[in-house]
């Protein structure tokens, strides 16, 4: 049972992290003109 939960666990980590990226992603692109309020890029 180990293994298929830490199996499980990565593929969470996984989908988590990538709609975490795209969803950050396009948060920065709708609002680059505001880009230093989200990241101190400006």
């Amino acid at each position: 049972p180990t293994d298929f939960l830490l199996g499980y666990w990565a593929i969470e980590v996984v989908l988590y992290g990538k709609s975490t990226v795209s969803y950050i992603t396009t948060k920065l692109k709708e609002e680059e003109e505001a880009c230093g309020s989200i990241i101190p890029c400006c």
